[in-house]
């Protein structure tokens, strides 16, 4: 089947009521080889302010058509591997993107058909973070059909290390 139009989703990090974008987070800097004391710096001035990445992996899905649960076909994008480096709560907002066909006669621009916001969740620290869970019925059947998903059989349980007790994940 000839695609007159590419599809793409992306994702964008937001706080978790989705109003305020959550891509990178500002933090302050000072000069590595300045040797004045804080206090100094800070009233000269040379303290700046630097964003670092809060969210990494591929923020971008090209559409996998294969079947889901019910063997109906299905378009689907995937992002097996976004984090996001500090602990709170999140949401996603999902871009539907139209890439149009180009040909030398006719370029169109791309269009954003449509936004949506995922349902918020919770980031935890490396301390605090319960556990992975054991993958989904469709992440499953995705896998099976080619995308590249990676698969957990048994959701991984976490050790207490004050004690070397395994405890399981968290009930929900």
């Amino acid at each position: 089947m000839l695609w007159e139009h590419i599809f793409v989703m992306h994702a964008t990090l937001f706080d978790e009521t989705g109003t305020v974008e959550r891509m990178t987070e500002r933090t302050t800097a000072m000069p590595a080889s300045d040797n004045a004391p804080d206090t100094d710096r800070q009233a000269s001035g040379a303290v700046g302010e630097l964003y670092e990445q809060t969210v990494m992996g591929t923020l971008v899905s090209s559409a996998h058509h294969v079947r889901d649960l019910e063997d109906k076909q299905g378009c689907f994008f995937c992002f097996p591997d976004i984090r996001v480096r500090h602990p709170g709560k999140y949401c996603l907002r999902f871009s539907l993107l139209q890439l149009p066909h180009t040909n030398r006669e006719n370029t169109e621009a791309t269009r954003i058909l449509c936004n949506v916001l995922s349902e918020p969740f919770r980031v935890y620290s490396q301390k605090d973070f319960p556990g992975v869970d054991e993958s989904t019925l469709l992440t499953k059947k995705l896998a099976a059909q080619g995308v590249g998903i990676p698969i957990r059989n048994k959701g991984r349980l976490r050790y207490d290390n004050s004690n070397h007790e395994e405890y399981s994940q968290m009930d929900g």
